[in-house]
């Protein structure tokens, strides 16, 4: 655009492509202006807030915390996030998972608790409700001889 203007006014369009060239600059100074500035894009825009700059570069105790915050909080949520899908939002891993079941055993008033092994084998044997039947104990204790006692906990 700047050669036609020249040519436009007069020039020969040899002299109008030098003189535009001179004027533009060199393709190597304009090459490495525009690296420095995507190099430090980030930093000047920064800069360039008056707003931000007060704060970024006269506290950086207070950007630190404010940083650290930000960090903090998208992991935290990005933790939470991912138990409930795993828990809550995501399919079990059975086929026809919706068709499983629980089994307790009512002891009169006192409430439920889980089916006991005997009972579950005599639900096997005789019901024919069920395709498969499992189960599943949790137990603990405390475990003394010497020294002091530990807790433990089982699962079969």
């Amino acid at each position: 655009m700047l050669i036609a203007e020249k040519i436009r006014r007069g020039m020969t369009p040899e002299a109008a492509r030098h003189a535009a060239m001179r004027e533009f600059g060199g393709v190597e100074q304009t090459k490495e202006e525009y690296r420095e500035q995507r190099a430090c894009r980030w930093s000047t825009a920064v800069a360039g807030c008056p707003i931000c700059r007060p704060h970024v570069f006269k506290r950086p105790g207070f950007t630190l915390i404010a940083v650290g915050t930000l960090a903090l909080g998208i992991g935290a949520n990005t933790a939470i996030f991912t138990v409930v899908h795993s828990v809550l939002l995501s399919k079990l891993p059975f086929s026809k998972a919706e068709r499983l079941v629980i089994v307790w055993s009512v002891y009169g008033n006192e409430g439920r608790a889980p089916a006991s092994g005997p009972e579950l084998m005599t639900i096997r044997e005789r019901s024919r409700l069920f395709e498969d039947l499992g189960g599943i104990w949790a137990q603990s204790g405390a475990l003394t001889g010497e020294g002091d006692p530990s807790r433990w906990n089982s699962v079969w």
